[in-house]
């Protein structure tokens, strides 16, 4: 049993691919969005889990206001001193964003805005954390995320953002076929990043933490609650380039990003490793 993984509620993926918005010609108001990834994890104990795979988004903008759907697929490996210990397939959680944006300052100054959005998730498949290792929380989540931009001048800026989960239980299994109710209840997360652009070119620097809490389980199962308690702190980079074709903007993104759990050696993460790449347009 493993804390389980999930790429549609990364934050750093939500903040970084959701920035096209901010300043997208008005009657532009579509960007759709593909992002490719790989996730590596090494465990204290020696174990391996891989996720590679792919992320779709959509996102509309209405006036101030947006809308946003993220869906995800990955490959998991778990292994352990060259074993395999379990391979297969399956989706991640259905995510809807809604929001809306406030301007502080208009784009021709140092442009600064807040944006507030409530957020919803839908499992897609049953909860298998009893069984074997699962992509996806596969649990109902529900947030509230703040995500603000204060421009130091026309290409640069600080970008803030923080986020709260909760997740509801849920009815599992376990290899017997027992009958349990789980949450892993509580995420919260904070971003902190600088972003810069030249020409064409763009790159963002950043810190993002996350303390996961409240997790439990009925009937009591000793380990399950210390294996979803931790406090993880990831350091990314992101490479943007823009380009035109015809009238329709597109934007490619490359990121790399090394992250650690602080606590619970005993289950978690001594470090983790993630690349991803993504195109969006705008239209």
């Amino acid at each position: 049993m493993l804390p389980t993984v999930s790429m549609v509620y990364n934050l750093r993926i939500a903040q970084i691919t959701k920035q096209p918005l901010i300043d997208h010609a008005k009657n532009k108001k579509h960007t759709p969005i593909l992002l490719l990834f790989d996730q590596y994890h090494k465990k204290y104990s020696a174990m391996i889990q891989n996720y590679p795979g792919f992320l779709g988004a959509y996102i509309y903008n209405y006036g101030l206001y947006y809308g946003r759907i993220d869906m995800a697929v990955a490959g998991i490996n778990k292994s352990f001193q060259k074993s395999t210990l379990y391979a297969g397939t399956q989706t991640d959680d259905i995510l809807f964003t809604f929001g809306k944006n406030w301007m502080l300052k208009p784009a021709h100054q140092n442009p600064s805005i807040i944006t507030l959005s409530g957020l919803c998730g839908l499992p897609t498949h049953k909860v298998y954390e009893l069984v074997h290792p699962q992509f996806g929380i596969a649990q109902m989540g529900l947030g509230l995320q703040l995500d603000s931009s204060w421009g130091f001048n026309q290409t640069s800026a600080l970008l803030v953002s923080a986020r709260y989960l909760y997740f509801v239980p849920r009815k599992a299994r376990d290899y017997s076929g027992k009958h349990y109710k789980l949450t892993i209840d509580n995420f919260a997360d904070v971003l902190i990043a600088c972003k810069n652009r030249w020409a064409l070119h763009g790159m963002e620097l950043g810190y993002t933490a996350r303390c996961a809490w409240g997790a439990h389980i009925i009937p009591y199962l000793k380990d399950f609650g210390p294996q979803h308690t931790y406090t993880r702190s990831n350091f990314y980079a992101v490479y943007k380039y823009i380009f035109s074709i015809k009238e329709t903007t597109n934007r490619l993104l490359f990121n790399i990003a090394y992250g650690f759990d602080h606590q619970h050696k005993k289950y978690n993460n001594k470090y983790i490793l993630t690349t991803w790449a993504s195109w969006s347009i705008n239209f």
